[in-house]
């Protein structure tokens, strides 16, 4: 239920121009990774999976998202190759990257979101990190304290987010952003690191 209608109609309204312009090979890739991203999404739900299928999972929604932001928002995502097979809960970070695509770059236009994967002392860390507008310290701590049932837009987000790792990880979870005007934000995730079964 994390990928909204609205995400939904907006893929398909940039697949319908892709059409039209004749770009048929762009439209396919769309495509696919819509399938792709629907397939993880339905068949997963509230299940782990392993960072290197959370990382295609991530790379699907961009490669989705990015065209219609004109190449003016670069986004990688990568992991270190002793976390491949590490578990991480399905489509956690999607939120995050929608986030960034969607808020971070309201005044600057254009940067770059870059999601890193790494294990270091038994815990697993997932860093996103954008060059958009950042926030003040103010902005910070609302979005830390907010509800997922009270907050709207970038703020369900993070809760959902939040929520998600208290409930999977009691205790043994972080979360923590740190972000300032004018350089963009960094966002911090951190849970036991494990070995994935499926």
């Amino acid at each position: 239920m994390q990928i909204n209608p609205h995400f939904l109609y907006n893929t398909l309204d940039s697949v319908k121009h892709m059409v039209e312009m004749k770009n048929t090979s762009e439209a396919c890739r769309t495509i696919d990774s819509l399938i792709s991203l629907f397939r993880s999404t339905l068949n997963k739900t509230n299940k782990k999976v392993s960072v290197s299928d959370e990382l295609q999972n991530i790379r699907n929604y961009i490669s989705i998202i990015s065209p219609r932001y004109g190449g003016l928002i670069q986004a990688d995502a990568d992991a270190m190759p002793d976390c491949a097979n590490l578990e991480i809960p399905n489509l956690l970070l999607q939120p995050l990257v929608e986030n960034a695509f969607f808020h971070a770059f309201q005044q600057t236009k254009s940067g770059s979101i870059h999601i890193f994967i790494y294990q270091n002392k038994g815990k697993l860390y997932c860093d996103i990190t954008d060059t958009g507008d950042g926030m003040s310290k103010e902005q910070v701590a609302m979005l830390l304290h907010a509800s997922s049932t009270s907050g709207t837009g970038n703020r369900i987000g993070i809760s959902n987010v939040r929520d998600r790792l208290a409930i999977l990880y009691p205790e043994e979870n972080g979360f923590e952003i740190i972000s300032e005007r004018g350089y963009g934000t960094h966002i911090m995730l951190s849970f036991p690191a494990r070995r994935c079964n499926s």
